[in-house]
């Protein structure tokens, strides 16, 4: 399908039925295109290897139900793209390999949580991306990203729940690691401290042995990887008096006649 030309093209609260969308290889003109506040159904949503013009692109407010959300390899012009207060069900959000011209924001999406997998993998930004004001159940991924601009993290954080099943993804540590690079690299120094335990308990399984792999859960568990004071602290106090109790305990039994 084709929307040539320097018209406007508008879905704005258009409720899709449910059932799969595809706008795959679409080409879209210079106006602007609006998706605000559409209403997608569970099946997938599918704009891979779309070309958008110049115009500002929205899906600010749009609800996708439970289903993958793909983008890949599509074209983005100079006009921003937004998901600001998008809604995600059970599903993927999937811009790899993409080109973006314009200003990106994906902050403050709502039920980001839900989202398995989003990835910005190999993809290109001429300009800044935002991410801010989410939090996942998922490690975003931007590895292999070409980034011009300054990556905006602030208040993104990986849910407590994850990974959900208990065992982390072999490429988790790696994408953990670009993510800390771009918190040190906006100076957001605890973010990256956070990050960096997140990538150490990642890459625990890579571990030659089952000794280091107990070693390293013992420094997690005593120290936070080094983060806390008061950890330390507390279970020197309870060390303290376990061998106060001890000492007091055997001080007693020799001097009973």
């Amino acid at each position: 399908a084709k929307f040539l030309g320097k018209g406007s093209v508008s879905f704005n609260e258009a409720e899709f039925g449910e059932c799969s969308v595809e706008f795959n290889s679409v080409q879209f003109g210079d106006g602007d295109i609006s998706f605000f506040k559409t209403k997608f159904g569970k099946g997938a949503v599918k704009f891979n290897r779309a070309q958008f013009g110049d115009g500002y692109v929205e899906f600010n407010g749009a609800q996708f139900g439970d289903g993958h959300v793909e983008f890949s390899h599509a074209k983005f012009g100079n006009g921003d793209l937004e998901f600001k207060g998008a809604k995600f069900g059970n599903g993927t959000l999937n811009f790899e390999h993409c080109e973006f011209k314009g200003y990106v924001s994906f902050q403050s999406m709502t039920d980001s949580k839900t989202l398995s997998k989003f990835s910005l993998r190999h993809s290109s930004f001429d300009k800044s991306l935002d991410i801010s004001d989410n939090t996942f159940n998922c490690i975003p991924d931007l590895t292999n990203t070409k980034l011009t601009n300054q990556v905006s993290l602030d208040r993104m954080e990986i849910s407590d729940n994850y990974p959900p099943k208990g065992d982390f993804d072999k490429s988790d540590g790696e994408r953990l690691c670009r993510l800390k690079e771009l918190a040190e690299a906006n100076k957001s120094y605890q973010q990256a401290l956070d990050l960096h335990v997140i990538e150490m308990q990642a890459n625990r399984e890579r571990l030659p042995s089952e000794f280091y792999k107990k070693l390293d859960y013992a420094f997690y568990k005593i120290a936070s990887y080094g983060q806390s004071i008061t950890l330390p602290l507390k279970y020197l106090g309870y060390l303290t008096l376990l061998f106060t109790y001890i000492y007091a305990s055997m001080s007693i039994v020799q001097h009973t006649p």
